[in-house]
């Protein structure tokens, strides 16, 4: 976690996760991965100040996934 003068900010993680296959005699390849594929990315806040307290859980949406083709000539 990160400690900042006002609270704590809690620990973040995510998961990504990447699969790829050589085809056409090694000259082609086809790839697909994946960012967040858990969807576990979010930040807990616990922030304090004069007359205020703040507890949030913020969702990112950072789960996106790829698919792809490359060629070697």
């Amino acid at each position: 976690p990160d400690l900042i003068p006002q609270g704590k900010i809690g620990s973040r993680f995510s998961v990504d996760m990447g699969l790829k296959k050589q085809i056409q005699k090694g000259k082609g390849e086809l790839f697909l991965n994946g960012t967040d594929i858990l969807n576990t990315l979010r930040i807990h806040k616990n922030i304090s100040g004069n007359g205020f307290n703040l507890v949030s859980t913020d969702y990112y949406e950072t789960q996106v996934f790829r698919l792809g083709y490359s060629y070697k000539f």
